[in-house]
C-alpha cells in the first residue's frame, strides 16, 4: 500500500514538473534579453557580447540613442554578415533582421562609432522564429528519469540492508559537495575551457558535415579547420548529439560535469569492490577519490573535466584490474576496460597509465608467471583492438606537419618549490590522510599483518611528491638529448597526481577502516575522513568561483586558438583574413562561392593555363576537390598553409566542389573496433550473468 503511495506521488510530481517546465520555460526561449553593460564600448565601435545561436531567422530590436547616423554590422562566422545604418535621434528603436543558414558560438553585432559619446544603448532583445535551445525539454526528460529511479530505489529501499543504505548515503554526499562547481547557471573563465566547449561544437559540426568519426572540426578557427581526432573525444558524441537537438552549449557541458562526478563515485566504488570486501570502506574510498583537491582542480580551475576528469574516472579499474590479475590470476576485463577508458578520453593520461602498468609489472616481476603474463596480454590486447579507431586517425595526423611544437612547456617551471609543496592544499589534504593512516597503522601494530601492499602505496605516493618538486634534479634530465622534448610534452609533471590520487585514499581506507574492528571506532573514523574530504576539497571551489563568468545559454565568448593542432608553421596572420585569392586576378573569373562546413563550392573561367585558386581552409590530408562531372581538380598545400586549387583552362563557368573526405581505412578502423567492443561486452555480461 506505502509503494502504491509513493508510486502515485512520484508520477504525480512528475507530470506537475513537466506541465510546469512547458508552460513557464519552453515559451519563453524564442526570446533573450541582452544585458547593455555587457557590450564592449572602444574608440571604434560598441560591440554585442558573442552570442551562440541555432540555424534560423532572427530579429534583434535596439532601443538607443546617437547623435549621428551610425553603421552596423552584423556577423556570424563565415556563413553570414549583414550591414546597416542606425538613424540619429533620441529614444529610436532599430529592427536588425539575421538569417543564419547553420548554427553558430560567434554571432555578434556592432556599431561602427566611438562609444557611448556617439551612441548610447537604452535595451537590447533578440527574438526568433524558433527554440532558441530546447533545455527545458530536456530537463522534462531528466526529471522523468530522476522520479523513475527515486520509485525504483524507494521500492527497495525497506529491503535494503543498513550497509547498503549507509553507501547510498556516503555516495550521495560525495556526488553532491563535488558538484557544488556546478550548481551555477553559467560557466567560469577556467584555464581550459573553452578547449572543450569547442571540442564539443566540432563534433556537432563534423557530423552535420557528414564525417563519422569526426576528424576536421570545420568551423573551427574562423572556418579554416583544426584537425580533431588527435584528443580522444569519443565520450563526447553524446554531447554533439544534445547540441545537435538544440540542448545549449553549456547544458551540454554542466551535464557531462554531473555525469563525469556520478560515474567516478559509482565506477571507483565499484573497481574497489574488487580489491575491499567491505562496502562502506569502498564507498569512502569513492567520496575521498572524488572529492581529492587535484581532481576538484581539474573539475573546476583547471577545466579540464572532458579530458582528465573522464580518463580519472578509469584509473581505479586499472589498479583494481591488476590486483585481481596479481593476486587472484583471474578477470583481466577489469584492467582492459580501465586501460581503453584512459585511452578513449586523454592520451597524456593514458601514457601514465602505461608508464604506471610497467613500473608494477617491473616491482613485481617475480610474481609475474606465465598465466599472470597471459591475463596481462589478453587486457592490454582487447584494449588496443577497441581502440584502433581512436589510435589510427591519431597516428596519421601525429606525423602529418601539424604545429606539435606548441604542445612543449618548460617543465621546470610549473613545479612545486619545497615552500608550495607543503602548503599546497593538494598536499595538505593528502598529509592529513597519510597522517591518520600512519597513526592507526603503528598504534595498532598492523605491520604483524604484513606490509609490502602499504609499502608499495607509499614508496609510488612519495615518487610522485618528490618528482613534483624543484629538489628532484630535473636538471640533469633535461640535458639528456630526447629526454628533454619527452619530459616537456608532458606540460607539467603535477599530472602524476592522477595516480597519488586515488592511491593515498586507498591506502589511508584500508588501514584506518578496513581493519578496524569496532563499529564505534569505524564510524567515527569514517566521519572525520568524509569531513576531511569536504574540507579539502573547498580551496579548488573557492579557486573556481573566483573565475569570471564566461557564457550562459545564449552569450559567451567560447573562441580559442589551439594552436598545436593547426598545419605546421600557421600563426594567427593565417587564418584572420577570409578573403580568396586568385594567382592572376585579370583572366580568373569567379561567382556564386558558398562555404558550407568543410564544403566549398563556386563557379569560375580562366584565360590561362596552370592557374590557381586558394581558398580560406587549411589543407589536411583528405580535402579533394571535383567538378560537376566528380572530374578531379589537382590540389595542394599552398602560402599560408591553405588549400591550393589548380583551375582548368575554360571559357564556359565550371564547377568546384571542395570536400573533407574521412579516410575509410578510418572508418574501418572504427568499424572493428566497435564489432571487437561488442564482442568483449557481450563475452563480459554473459560470463556476469
Amino acid at each position: 500500500m506505502i509503494r502504491r503511495v509513493v508510486n502515485i506521488i512520484a508520477a504525480g510530481c512528475a507530470v506537475f514538473f513537466i506541465a510546469f517546465f512547458i508552460r513557464h520555460f519552453i515559451c519563453d526561449t524564442k526570446n533573450y534579453s541582452y544585458d547593455v553593460n555587457e557590450f564592449e564600448y572602444s574608440e571604434e565601435n560598441v560591440q554585442s557580447p558573442e552570442t551562440i545561436l541555432r540555424k534560423g531567422n532572427y530579429v534583434i530590436h535596439v532601443s538607443y540613442s546617437a547623435k549621428e547616423d551610425v553603421l552596423y554590422v552584423a556577423w556570424a562566422d563565415t556563413s553570414y554578415e549583414n550591414y546597416g545604418t542606425a538613424a540619429r535621434g533620441n529614444n529610436r528603436t532599430l529592427d536588425i533582421p539575421v538569417c543564419l543558414a547553420s548554427d553558430t558560438t560567434a554571432f555578434y553585432f556592432k556599431f561602427m562609432c566611438p562609444g557611448q559619446d556617439i551612441l548610447r544603448l537604452h535595451s537590447v532583445d533578440i527574438e526568433a522564429d524558433t527554440f532558441m535551445y530546447t533545455d527545458d525539454l530536456f530537463f522534462c526528460v531528466l526529471c522523468v528519469a530522476a522520479f523513475g529511479a527515486v520509485v525504483v530505489l524507494g521500492g527497495r529501499w525497506r529491503s535494503m540492508r543498513p550497509v547498503q543504505k549507509q553507501v547510498i548515503g556516503i555516495l550521495a554526499i560525495g556526488f553532491a559537495v563535488a558538484s557544488v562547481i556546478d550548481y551555477e547557471p553559467i560557466v567560469r573563465f577556467g584555464t581550459d575551457i573553452r578547449v572543450h566547449l569547442l571540442r564539443i561544437e566540432g563534433i556537432k559540426d563534423g557530423i552535420l558535415d557528414g564525417q563519422f568519426p569526426v576528424i576536421l572540426f570545420p568551423n573551427a578557427f574562423n572556418g579554416h579547420g583544426e584537425i580533431g581526432c588527435m584528443y580522444p573525444s569519443v565520450f563526447l558524441y553524446p554531447s554533439a548529439i544534445l547540441r545537435l537537438m538544440g540542448v545549449s552549449l553549456l547544458t551540454c557541458y554542466k551535464t557531462m560535469q554531473f555525469m563525469v562526478t556520478a560515474s567516478t563515485l559509482v565506477i571507483t566504488y565499484v573497481a574497489t569492490r574488487y580489491i575491499c570486501i567491505d562496502e562502506r570502506t569502498c564507498a569512502v574510498i569513492s567520496l575521498l577519490y572524488t572529492l581529492f583537491p587535484y581532481r576538484m582542480y581539474v573539475m573546476g580551475f583547471s577545466s579540464s573535466s572532458l579530458g582528465r576528469g573522464i580518463s580519472m574516472i578509469f584509473f581505479p579499474l586499472v589498479v583494481a584490474g591488476l590486483y585481481t590479475i596479481f593476486e587472484k590470476e583471474e578477470n583481466w576485463s577489469i584492467l582492459a576496460f580501465g586501460v581503453t577508458g584512459a585511452l578513449w578520453s586523454h592520451i597524456l593520461n593514458f601514457v601514465i597509465v602505461l608508464l604506471f602498468l610497467l613500473f608494477v609489472c617491473l616491482v613485481w616481476l617475480k610474481k609475474l608467471n606465465k598465466k599472470k603474463l597471459i591475463l596481462l596480454m589478453k587486457a592490454m590486447l582487447v584494449s588496443f583492438l577497441v581502440s584502433l579507431g581512436v589510435i589510427v586517425p591519431f597516428i596519421r595526423y601525429y606525423f602529418s606537419g601539424l604545429n606539435l611544437g606548441y604542445l612543449q612547456f618548460d617543465i621546470y617551471d610549473k613545479l612545486f618549490s619545497l615552500k608550495e609543496f607543503m602548503v599546497s592544499p593538494w598536499n595538505l589534504t593528502a598529509f592529513f590522510y597519510i597522517f591518520c593512516a600512519a597513526v592507526i597503522f603503528f598504534k595498532n601494530r598492523l605491520w604483524k599483518n604484513g606490509i609490502k601492499g602499504y609499502v608499495f602505496c607509499l614508496v609510488i605516493i612519495m615518487t610522485i611528491f618528490y618528482m613534483c618538486t624543484t629538489a628532484f634534479p630535473w636538471y640533469i634530465a633535461l640535458r639528456l638529448q630526447g629526454l628533454d622534448k619527452l619530459l616537456s610534452t608532458f606540460q607539467n609533471l603535477k599530472r602524476f597526481y592522477y595516480i597519488v590520487s586515488y592511491l593515498i585514499p586507498l591506502m589511508t581506507c584500508f588501514i584506518i577502516l578496513d581493519m578496524c574492528n569496532e563499529k564505534r571506532k569505524k564510524t567515527i573514523w569514517t566521519v572525520v575522513l568524509v569531513l576531511a574530504a569536504v574540507i579539502g576539497s573547498v580551496p579548488p571551489c573557492q579557486d573556481y568561483f573566483k573565475c569570471e563568468e564566461l557564457m550562459d545559454r545564449v552569450t559567451g565568448y567560447t573562441d580559442h586558438e589551439q594552436m598545436e593542432y593547426l598545419p605546421e608553421g600557421t600563426v594567427q596572420e593565417y587564418y584572420r583574413s577570409n578573403a580568396v585569392i586568385l594567382s592572376d586576378e585579370e583572366n580568373i573569373e569567379g561567382k556564386n562561392y558558398r562555404k558550407t562546413g568543410s564544403q566549398i563550392d563556386f563557379d569560375y573561367t580562366s584565360a590561362v593555363q596552370n592557374a590557381y585558386i586558394e581558398l580560406p581552409v587549411f589543407y589536411y590530408v583528405g580535402y579533394a576537390a571535383s567538378d560537376q562531372d566528380g572530374k578531379p581538380y589537382r590540389i595542394e598545400k599552398g602560402d599560408r598553409n591553405h588549400v591550393r586549387i589548380y583551375l582548368d583552362e575554360t571559357d564556359e563557368f565550371q564547377h568546384v566542389h571542395l570536400e573533407f573526405h574521412v579516410s575509410r581505412i578510418f572508418q574501418a578502423a572504427v568499424g572493428f573496433s566497435a564489432l571487437i567492443c561488442a564482442v568483449f561486452l557481450g563475452r563480459w555480461i554473459y560470463y556476469r550473468v
